[in-house]
């Protein structure tokens, strides 16, 4: 059955977001309604997870941490940033990579040293290099572009792109913000299709490349996107759609580096290979595993669920593979508990566990291979401890 941290835990209510360090020796998990940081230790003995920190909005010095609906570490291990959606703020703390413990360093709000485009702050991401932070704005329909010191991990404003002006587009409700793994492109979520943006690597700023709006590509089930994700070696994207329960694919041509879309998985259809689709209802959260073998959907309809999807690591097709779902048993006979009302997963680096953030649930909650998600098949040891569609069909591909 599912590892769940066996001792309460304040600062979960609300959780909303979940993020591994790059070593996998600590978790970051964002309470949204109890507006703090919690910092968990994995434990080398047996994966689960040890309560290490709380960091809460106005304790400590700390501020601006009003309703984090995001939280991000840096490549390097040494900083952690948070998107305080109420606030409209990203903040900044800094790491020990030894300890995983966090210290509040900086907090930078809409309006304050000339930053725009945080209202309606939903997301960040940070680009490979770890020198540029991208964050956008729901309620400002913007992408707000920050670079990063090296040496102490604060943030300065350097420029906020906003739909409709200077000829920006594909910023309508922005819901997810990604990098490409080669750091060229920036790819923003919206609630009615995406935009891809050229990213300067030396002054991290924009330039629209290409917009899919989902009215344009009715096939690709664009409508409602909630997160997005690169396989590894970024010629592929991955989206899910809240409104179709849809999971969906776009290749990247590597002479133009232009999208184009490739398969569509919708809840209740049949993959290509004749199997039923299931999990895919209120899809919210994607993950590709670290070896690129599979694609993790965590979503929020039929009472929360995690759907894994086999992966064919040169096409980028999937086919699905099991589900788990909260209340039902699991592969080793437990009941699976914690997945309702799901706002994100997290694969450890290592691909033999899954970490479920549950909004309402004030909980994070541990799958592992005995709950039916199975380990990616090159996985290693850990170095430490809203409506289902009625139509019935066949999952959906492009020509080639």
């Amino acid at each position: 059955m599912p590892d769940v941290a066996g001792t309460p835990v304040s600062g979960l209510d609300g959780a909303y977001a979940v993020t591994w360090s790059p070593d996998g020796r600590h978790l970051v998990a964002a309470g949204a309604r109890d507006d703090t940081l919690v910092v968990f230790e994995r434990q080398a003995s047996d994966g689960r997870l040890a309560l290490l920190q709380v960091l809460r909005n106005g304790e400590q010095g700390i501020t601006g941490l009003d309703g984090p609906t995001r939280a991000v570490i840096s490549p390097d291990g040494r900083s952690v940033y948070a998107a305080a959606f109420n606030d409209q703020a990203v903040v900044t703390f800094g790491r020990d990579p030894g300890s995983g413990e966090l210290f509040f360093s900086q907090a930078l709000r809409r309006g304050e040293d000339g930053t725009g485009g945080l209202d309606g702050l939903v997301d960040l991401a940070l680009s490979a290099d770890g020198v540029h932070l991208y964050a956008t704005g729901y309620d400002d329909r913007s992408l707000a572009v920050f670079r990063r010191n090296p040496e102490n991990g604060t943030l300065s404003f350097v420029e906020v792109l906003v739909q409709g002006a200077g000829g920006v587009s594909g910023l309508t409700a922005p819901t997810a913000v990604a990098v490409t793994p080669d750091g060229s492109q920036v790819v923003v979520a919206s609630a009615s299709g995406f935009a891809v943006f050229l990213r300067d690597s030396a002054t991290g700023r924009l330039t629209l490349a290409q917009e899919i709006p989902g009215f344009t590509m009715p096939e690709a089930r664009l409508a409602g996107l909630r997160d997005l994700t690169f396989s590894p070696d970024g010629a592929h994207l991955y989206l899910v759609g809240l409104n179709f329960g849809s999971l969906s694919l776009f290749r990247r041509d590597p002479a133009t580096g232009l999208w184009a879309f490739a398969q569509v998985l919708e809840e209740d259809q049949l993959d290509d290979a004749g199997i039923a689709i299931d999990g895919l209802s209120g899809a919210e959260s994607v993950t590709v595993s670290a070896d690129g073998t599979r694609v993790l959907v965590g979503s929020r309809g039929e009472g929360g669920s995690v759907a894994v999807f086999s992966r064919d690591t040169q096409t980028g097709t999937l086919l699905f593979a099991s589900r788990v779902r909260d209340l039902e048993t699991d592969a080793s006979g437990g009941t699976v508990r914690g997945l309702g009302d799901l706002t994100a997963i997290a694969e450890h680096p290592d691909g033999r566990a899954v970490v479920v953030a549950s909004f309402t649930g004030r909980s994070l909650t541990l799958l592992s291979a005995e709950s039916g998600v199975p380990p990616s098949p090159n996985s290693r040891p850990a170095s430490a401890s809203h409506r289902k569609p009625s139509r019935r069909g066949r999952a959906r591909s492009s020509a080639g």
